[in-house]
C-alpha cells in the first residue's frame, strides 16, 4: 500500500513538474510573429532605431507613385532619440505632360544646378535628364518592393514601423500617420499583404507597427482608424499607460507645436463639372511695349464672354500669338523679348477696355513654341476661379513684337508697327 501510494505521488509530482515547466517555456518565448497585442503611445515614444547608410546630399523619388515619396519622407527629415533633426532636400520628378518642358520640370533642374546637390538617392525610374548622379539608385517601378529596399538599404535596426496597403485607401490612411516615420526615425512599408514584408519586420527586429489600411498586424500593432486619433499621437496627447496624456512630439521630442493646419479633405478631389462651354477668339494685334504693370486700354483687341451668374467658375486661359521675324538675322523673338498677355476682367462702361481686372496669363510665365530650336510663338495659360462674379466677362490681349525699325540695319519696314495673329 505505501509504495503503491509513494509512486502514485511521485507520479502527481511529475505531473505537475512537467506542467510548470511547459508553463515557463511557454512563458520564456518569445511572441509569435502571427500574435498580435495593442501598440500604445509609450510605445512609440521609447521607440529607438539604428541607421546605417548616408542619404547624401539629396532625396530624388519618381513621380509616377506618391507612395515613392511618402517612404521617401524618413529619409529626407528624421530625429533621433535625442531630438536632433536631419534633413536634405526631397525632390519629386518625372516626365511630365503637366510641366512646360514636358519631362522633369525646370524648378527642380534650377534647383539641382542652384544648390549644387546631385549625389544622393533615387526612388523609382530616374529620368535621364534628372541631373542626378545618385549613390544609390533603387531602380523599380514597383512601390512595394521600393519600400523593402528602402528599409534594409537604411536601417540596421527599428523597434517600429508603419505598413501601409498598396491602395488608394491605404495611402489615404497613412497620410495624418506619416509624420511620425520622420519624428520616430521608422521606416515605412507598402504591401498588399504583410506576409510580404514578414521577413523585413523580423530582420529589423521590429516590436511595433502602426497600420494604415486592410493589412494584418505584427506583433504590437496599432490601427490608426483616422485623422483624429493620429492627430493625438503625433501632437494633443493620448492616454498612456498611467492615464496621462502623452504624445511623440511633446513626450519624445520636446516641441510644442505653436500653430496648426487646417485642411479640407474635399480639396483632394475633383470637383463635380455641373456644366462647361468653350469660346474661341481670333484677330490680329499691333505691337506695343507691355510689362506685368501694363493695363489693356482701348487700343488692344478685346472680345467679350458670358459665365453662370452667381456660380463658382473655372476659366481656364489658352492663347496663342505668333512671333514675327526680325529683318535683323542677328535677332530672334527670344532675344527681342517677345511676349503675350492676356487679360480677364470687366468691362463697366462698355468702352471695349477692362476696367476691373481679375486676372491675367503672361506668356513669359508659362512657354515659347517651337520649330526645331526656333520660337515661333508665345503660349500663355491660367487657370482662375471666379466667385459670384459678373455674369459678362471681357478678354483681351496686347504682345510686344520686334522692333519696327531695328538699330544699325538699313531696312524700313511697310507700316511702323509690326502686326500678328492670336488665338484665345
Amino acid at each position: 500500500m505505501d509504495m503503491q501510494l509513494g509512486r502514485k505521488r511521485l507520479g502527481a509530482v511529475l505531473a505537475v513538474a512537467v506542467l510548470i515547466a511547459a508553463a515557463l517555456f511557454y512563458l520564456i518565448q518569445p511572441a509569435e510573429e502571427g500574435a498580435v497585442e495593442q501598440a500604445t503611445i509609450d510605445d512609440l515614444i521609447a521607440s529607438t532605431s539604428v541607421r546605417k547608410g548616408d542619404v547624401g546630399e539629396v532625396v530624388a523619388v519618381d513621380q509616377s507613385s506618391p507612395f515613392f515619396a511618402m517612404m521617401a519622407t524618413p529619409l529626407a527629415v528624421y530625429y533621433d532619440i535625442s531630438g536632433e533633426k536631419y534633413t536634405v532636400p526631397l525632390l519629386v520628378m518625372g516626365n511630365s505632360p503637366e510641366t512646360q518642358e514636358n519631362g522633369v520640370s525646370r524648378s527642380v533642374k534650377d534647383f539641382i544646378t542652384a544648390s549644387d546637390r546631385k549625389n544622393g538617392v533615387f526612388i523609382g525610374r530616374m529620368p535621364e535628364d534628372s541631373g542626378i548622379s545618385p549613390s544609390v539608385y533603387i531602380e523599380t517601378q514597383c512601390p512595394r518592393v521600393a519600400s523593402r529596399e528602402v528599409a534594409r538599404t537604411f536601417w540596421e535596426r527599428s523597434d517600429g514601423a508603419i505598413l501601409v496597403h498598396a491602395s488608394e485607401e491605404g495611402y489615404d490612411a497613412a497620410v495624418p500617420i506619416a509624420p511620425l516615420a520622420s519624428y520616430l526615425n521608422i521606416p515605412v512599408l507598402v504591401a498588399k499583404e504583410t506576409s510580404e514584408v514578414r521577413d523585413v519586420l523580423r530582420d529589423l527586429q521590429v516590436k511595433y507597427v502602426l497600420v494604415a489600411g486592410k493589412l494584418e498586424g505584427y506583433r504590437k500593432t496599432w490601427r490608426v482608424e483616422d485623422v483624429y486619433e493620429a492627430l493625438n499621437s503625433t501632437a494633443l496627447g493620448v492616454p498612456s499607460k498611467d492615464g496621462t496624456l502623452r504624445s511623440v512630439m511633446q513626450d519624445r521630442l520636446g516641441i510644442v507645436p505653436e500653430y496648426i493646419t487646417l485642411a479640407n479633405p474635399l480639396d483632394a478631389h475633383e470637383p463635380e463639372v455641373l456644366s462647361s462651354v468653350t469660346y474661341v477668339f481670333n484677330g490680329t494685334l499691333k505691337s506695343k511695349e507691355t510689362g506685368s504693370t501694363y493695363r489693356p486700354d482701348t487700343s488692344d483687341p478685346s472680345h467679350t464672354f458670358e459665365i453662370p451668374e452667381g456660380a463658382d467658375v473655372n476659366i481656364i486661359v489658352d492663347s496663342y500669338m505668333t512671333f514675327t521675324k526680325n529683318p535683323d538675322p542677328r535677332r530672334n523673338p527670344d532675344k527681342d523679348g517677345q511676349r503675350s498677355y492676356t487679360y480677364i476682367g470687366v468691362d463697366k462702361d462698355s468702352d471695349g477696355a477692362i476696367d476691373r481686372l481679375e486676372f491675367f496669363a503672361p506668356s513669359l510665365a508659362y512657354r515659347n513654341i517651337h520649330q526645331g530650336s526656333t520660337s515661333v510663338a508665345a503660349h500663355a495659360h491660367m487657370r482662375h476661379i471666379l466667385y459670384n462674379a459678373s455674369p459678362v466677362q471681357t478678354v483681351q490681349i496686347a504682345g510686344t513684337l520686334h522692333e519696327s525699325f531695328p538699330e544699325n540695319v538699313p531696312i524700313s519696314l511697310p507700316g511702323s508697327v509690326p502686326e500678328t495673329n492670336y488665338t484665345i
